[in-house]
């Protein structure tokens, strides 16, 4: 009997959502969902505050990037 293993990660779940960085959920380099903390790698400077959008999931990292305003020209 040959078993079949999922190999699928559930915090594949987080990409796309996103949240406002604040004192509860963010620290140190480090972000908090679902009572999980995960390292955050990011090309930009955060700040609590900052809306961002989960880009990315690997193992305990996230990558983050600010959200964009719809209401930006540019």
């Amino acid at each position: 009997m040959v078993k079949t293993i999922m190999n699928y990660n559930f915090d594949n779940r987080l990409l796309d959502k996103s949240f406002t960085l604040s004192m509860d959920n963010y620290a140190d380099g480090f972000v908090k969902l679902n009572g999980i903390y995960y390292r955050v790698t990011t090309t930009e400077k955060l700040i609590w505050g900052d809306e961002v959008v989960i880009v990315a999931v690997q193992g305990n990292a996230i990558s983050l990037e600010k959200e964009t305003s719809k209401n930006d020209i540019s």
